[in-house]
């Protein structure tokens, strides 16, 4: 057995806290949990040599980091569209926004949520079509 497949599959593992992996030492075959991707989806077992399992748990946390990618995506039109004639909004490991009237400095924020709070506790009033002045 290749000595690195032991290692990379147990690095995956520290990634996805949420997958159960467990080996059937009689049969040497592992059998793991995937959770679904979201919560319209249902999850799945892969049952397999070491090598088939670490191939479903990488294409596990490739399509969970494609749902996290979108929605983060998503989460950057609404505050967009809501705030964009205030606001240039970004994400570059933090949400972050700076007025767009050359005020302030960057803010930055956790989550969307706490962005949105740190845009309007400024008083700016809520945006219309025609400005934020």
């Amino acid at each position: 057995m290749n000595g690195d497949i032991p290692q990379r599959f147990l690095a995956l593992l520290e990634q996805a806290p949420d997958v159960e992996a467990a080996l059937d030492e009689q049969t040497g075959l592992w059998t793991v949990a995937l959770p679904p991707p979201t919560d319209l989806d249902t999850g799945r077992e892969v049952r397999g040599n070491l090598a088939e399992v670490t191939t479903a748990v990488t294409e596990h946390l490739s399509r969970r980091d494609r749902l996290l990618h979108a929605a983060m995506l998503a989460q950057l039109d609404v505050l967009r569209g809501y705030w964009g004639e205030c606001y240039q909004i970004g994400w570059d490991s933090e949400w972050w926004c700076q007025s767009r009237d050359g005020t302030g400095e960057r803010e930055r924020a956790s989550s969307p949520e706490e962005l949105n709070r740190l845009m309007r506790a400024h008083g700016h009033p809520l945006p219309v079509h025609g400005g934020c002045n």
